[in-house]
């Protein structure tokens, strides 16, 4: 049965959890959380949800419980009669996101289909979507941070944010001013977490003594030239020891054949300049080659394939030697565009204050921390 809707509401079967009867996917915790709050933050009053009860984790039930909570406390701000998308094609992997105005405010939440990390920038043309350029943009998710003005926002493959607009300029709430924070509910009040890089105030910052500190990603080429069989890159990387899930991501771009006929490779050592003594396992991130049941009605086929995706799982902290070996006949034909990502934990202490950051209930904190990442 079709609803009396301009898009009929069997259409909507997306961004839906991974814990349905019919099942193809796994989770991990935080995608779990981007998804969450990506559903409910989308404006649409079809939210489509097909959990099995069974499979929830307490983490997952109640971190889903906090979004729907926050949900129901904005609801009269979500879907509003503005509401619509803007960004780029999903398909085409840009980011794209949802903007829903109210009064003098807006809230936009952005995700980034791709895997790779890239840039939202298209801050003039939210400006004439609104009627009016922004004076603050307050997020809110998956940490809160107020951003600069007009200014691009770089986002981690996948990753969602959500971003309260304001017409005029608000007063700093960190309680360490410009500090990104976390903040969740404590005893005594409320804890708000900060990055654990870097010192931030006398009482927050790393344990351990100064001269042991990483307080950035920092990376050195060591080098950049043609192997036999292939072309070799490595770096010289300092990882703060905070840094989670850390990852050397590759893109390699160039023709099908080419990219069919490489086989690339990774590994670190102790040492500047001196290539693998470690191999690491690569994770390929392979494209779906084919349309979805629904997109296929309505979009072209999928054309030849011009990239590949690789993903490393790098030292956790120190600093080490990374190579990078793309082998093959081809490798001086591709290109390879390489990050380094990850989370940065929060500090290990916290400030405890009596006061939330914004009324209502708080979105969960992400379970990583803060987003963070290099390109070299």
């Amino acid at each position: 049965m079709r609803a009396e809707t301009p898009c009929p509401l069997d259409a909507f079967d997306n961004h839906g959890f991974a814990h349905a009867f019919n099942n193809p996917f796994s989770e991990e915790s935080h995608t779990w959380l981007d998804n969450a709050v990506l559903q409910l933050t989308r404006g649409t009053t079809y939210l489509h949800m097909p959990i099995c009860p069974e499979s929830l984790s307490e983490d997952e039930a109640r971190v889903l419980q906090q979004v729907i909570d926050w949900m129901h406390f904005h609801a009269p701000e979500l879907g509003t009669r503005g509401s619509r998308m803007i960004g780029g094609s999903p398909a085409d992997g840009e980011i794209y996101g949802y903007l829903h105005p109210f009064g003098e405010a807006a809230w936009l939440v952005l995700r980034n289909p791709a895997p790779q990390p890239q840039v939202f920038g298209d801050m003039a043309r939210l400006a004439y979507e609104l009627g009016w350029a922004p004076r603050t943009w307050r997020q809110v998710y998956p940490y809160w941070q107020d951003l600069p003005l007009m200014r691009g926002i770089m986002m981690l493959g996948h990753e969602v944010r959500l971003i309260r607009l304001e017409h005029e300029p608000q007063e700093d709430i960190s309680p360490v001013p410009g500090a990104p924070f976390m903040a969740r509910a404590a005893e005594g009040g409320f804890e708000y977490l900060f990055p654990g890089f870097a010192r931030l105030t006398d009482e927050i910052g790393p344990t351990v003594h100064e001269s042991m500190q990483i307080p950035e990603i920092a990376v050195e080429p060591t080098s950049d030239e043609a192997i036999e069989g292939g072309r070799r890159r490595m770096w010289y990387c300092g990882i703060p020891h905070r840094l989670q899930r850390a990852e050397l991501y590759v893109t390699v771009r160039g023709e099908e054949a080419d990219l069919d006929s490489l086989t690339v490779r990774g590994g670190s050592s102790r040492y500047r300049g001196v290539p693998t003594r470690h191999s690491i396992p690569a994770q390929r991130i392979f494209r779906n080659e084919q349309r979805g049941r629904a997109t296929g009605y309505v979009m072209p086929p999928i054309g030849p394939r011009e990239r590949d995706d690789y993903a490393f799982a790098i030292p956790d902290g120190g600093h080490c030697g990374l190579t990078l070996d793309i082998m093959g006949d081809a490798a001086g034909r591709v290109s390879a565009e390489v990050w380094i990502t990850g989370w940065e934990g929060p500090a290990r202490q916290a400030i405890v204050q009596p006061e939330p950051p914004a009324e209502g209930p708080l979105l969960p904190p992400h379970p990583y921390g803060f987003s963070r990442c290099l390109r070299v």
